[in-house]
């Protein structure tokens, strides 16, 4: 496999980008069949692709993706915590402006185990 894209329904994708620009995304294409149309946005941040539907039997009515990055606490906007969890990764949960839920999360250090007395 080269690659994966979920594939989220937004209700306005130039908006959308807007909250995902905070996330680190940027706008690799964009595509609608005519100026009444409903567009079709594909981000990239990195190796990692989403891609924004206006088209109404695109993506449910809230999707959720997982974004792993290498240092969660840098990776959030302004205002956004983590917190560790005790699956053994650093998440937060977000939701944008459609309710699509994006958990980010990184690997916590692995700790030494704690000395028996």
């Amino acid at each position: 496999m080269e690659g994966i894209a979920p594939i989220l329904h937004v209700a306005d994708a130039r908006a959308s980008v807007d909250w995902y620009a905070q996330l680190g995304f940027e706008v690799e294409s964009e595509h609608a069949f005519g100026p009444d149309w409903p567009l079709y946005m594909r981000l990239r941040r990195g190796p990692a692709q989403l891609h924004l539907s206006e088209h109404r039997l695109d993506g449910g009515p809230a999707s959720h993706v997982y974004l792993y990055v290498e240092d969660v606490d840098n990776s959030l906007p302004p205002g956004a915590a983590a917190e560790d969890c005790p699956w053994g990764m650093r998440e937060a949960r977000l939701a944008d402006p459609d309710g699509n839920v994006v958990h980010i999360g990184s690997p916590l250090p692995e700790r030494e185990p704690a000395a028996q007395a």
